[in-house]
């Protein structure tokens, strides 16, 4: 430990660590990047921070969290999640058992998305007394919160990934599960939750989702080509893009 007697003339307060804004809500920790800002969650998310608050974030527990590199483009990795028709195909042994052939709905707020994915118990909504329904029930709930985290929404747990670029084609990535206590109780409870989580990182995520994206990354690096086209369920890739682009082009300004 530095002693002060060392550095007479020394005011520490020139050394200190940079003050950051940060604001806590919902269980979770805010930081605005840019010193002497401010944060307004409000105004950030809108409605999507009212379904952050409604979903009771704050009341889960945190169980665990890995950090990876991938060798793929952070926004190839979160533009995984902006499509559901490769469900059946990609996830046809895990994913497509519990949805409905990728079925999505969005809705947007400013640069964030929100996703709702059917699960195969769908259409059982319609014999639930509407007093009864539960959207966690039904469909999984995913937020795109721009420009570098997900959230999906699981009636007992939730997953927090966040993408940080390195290079051009080299993304750490951070994954956290929070959990109800009152789901995973006991040995047992603690073993499913075990399981839960090695399903939805290892192999949804990493063996799948993200094994493709590394693959496409390596295509990429041919330069084969020197465009690509969209299809009509990649609408959400396009929107994404176009919020990217257009904090380009303000920065630029």
């Amino acid at each position: 430990m530095t002693k002060a007697y060392n550095f007479p003339e020394l005011d520490f307060r020139q050394y200190s660590l940079t003050e950051l804004p940060v604001v806590e809500r919902g269980g979770l920790i805010w930081i605005h990047p840019t010193p002497g800002s401010t944060i307004d969650l409000d105004a950030y998310l809108g409605p999507i921070g009212d379904d952050l608050d409604h979903f009771g974030i704050n009341e889960l527990v945190r169980y665990r969290k890995t950090k990876v590199v991938k060798h793929a483009n952070w926004k190839l990795l979160i533009m995984t999640y902006l499509e559901g028709y490769h469900v059946p195909y990609l996830h046809r042994n895990t994913l497509s058992q519990s949805f409905r052939k990728g079925v999505i709905a969005h809705y947007e707020y400013g640069p964030h998305i929100r996703l709702a994915a059917a699960r195969t118990n769908f259409p059982d909504v319609l014999k639930t007394a509407i007093h009864n329904w539960s959207i966690l029930a039904f469909a999984s709930v995913y937020y795109t919160l721009f420009p570098n985290t997900f959230f999906i929404m699981h009636p007992d747990y939730v997953s927090i990934n966040t993408f940080y670029p390195e290079d051009t084609d080299r993304t750490i990535w951070t994954h956290e599960m929070l959990y109800r206590a009152s789901e995973f109780q006991g040995e047992k409870g603690q073993e499913a939750l075990a399981n839960r989580f090695s399903y939805t990182n290892d192999t949804v995520f990493d063996q799948e989702d993200f094994a493709v994206a590394e693959h496409v990354q390596s295509g990429l690096s041919c330069r084969a080509n020197d465009f690509h086209t969209l299809g009509l369920n990649e609408g959400l890739l396009a929107m994404f893009e176009r919020s990217i682009d257009d904090v380009r082009s303000r920065v630029e300004e």
